[in-house]
């Protein structure tokens, strides 16, 4: 059975807002980044993991530090962590629309 692949991308947002307050944080515009799946098979463990790979890299390339010390170091893992989190809600999201799609190619 040939399995069809959705060739839109996985969007990967992440709002990286923080309110000023207390701690003083400068808010961020909202970050989003494209991470492609073209061409994987998500239905094995292979493909999801060069999904993972290329959303790691795609998140480590957009929350570098721009500039050096401690201030910026902090900034750079908050943004990892949060842009980390919807990835996996998102690619959640992903491998259960394929499942839903290779469900409905069987029963046919």
């Amino acid at each position: 059975m040939k399995i069809l692949h959705s060739v839109a991308s996985a969007a990967i947002a992440s709002a990286c807002l923080f309110a000023t307050g207390a701690s003083a944080r400068p808010v961020h515009d909202p970050v989003t980044i494209r991470v492609s799946h073209a061409g994987l098979d998500l239905t094995n463990d292979a493909g999801r993991r060069v999904l993972a790979r290329r959303v790691e890299t795609a998140v480590n390339r957009v929350c570098a530090p721009r500039t050096g010390g401690l201030d910026a170091f902090a900034e750079s893992r908050r943004c990892r962590a949060d842009m980390m989190q919807d990835a996996t809600v998102q690619t959640v999201a992903l491998l259960e629309r394929n499942a839903t799609q290779l469900a409905s190619l069987a029963g046919r």
